[in-house]
């Protein structure tokens, strides 16, 4: 999938997510006054959802996961921590939030499997390794092992030994 495509789609899955958040962000400026601690929950929630979708664009699923962990746990913190006693408009426009990541985590997930898919290797795209690339060959033990590399090699003998006695 093309980065131009890919960000068009990450966009659009982003939308509902800003929307709502930014209608959170108001409500709060308007109606109900949060503690500093609230507000750096807040501000953890956006910095992580910035770094999935930057991520998410470029491919990077080791780091995007990452900052998956780090929103749902900050969302998690927030619901349950301050929570408590808010009015009906809040508790509505915090559902739609988790419908919107929701929205969001799958889109991410879709766009990967795609993408995956047209690489020729369905399900293991990682880092945006693409199955065409060169791949490189080497031999640990007897045993032969191939991973994706950016330039193409010979196979290379590397002789390798565990610290431990018994994986050797």
């Amino acid at each position: 999938m093309s980065h131009l495509a890919r960000g068009f789609l990450l966009g659009l899955l982003s939308i509902p997510y800003a929307w709502y958040g930014i209608r959170d962000v108001l409500f709060h400026k308007t109606e109900r006054a949060i503690t500093w601690t609230e507000k750096a929950l807040h501000a953890t929630i956006g910095l992580a959802v910035l770094l999935v979708v930057s991520h998410a664009y470029q491919n990077r699923v080791e780091v995007y996961l990452l900052g998956l962990a780090l929103l749902f746990s900050a969302r998690s913190l927030d619901e349950f921590f301050f929570h408590h006693g808010i009015p009906t408009e809040e508790i509505h426009l915090h559902a739609k939030t988790h419908f919107a990541v929701l929205v969001l985590v799958i889109g991410i997930k879709g766009i990967n499997y795609v993408d995956s898919l047209e690489s020729g290797r369905p399900g293991t795209v990682v880092g945006g390794l693409k199955a065409d690339q060169p791949t490189r060959s080497v031999v640990i033990q007897g045993r032969k092992s191939n991973w994706t590399s950016q330039e193409p090699s010979e196979a290379t003998h590397v002789t390798a030994r565990s610290p431990l006695p018994l994986l050797n």
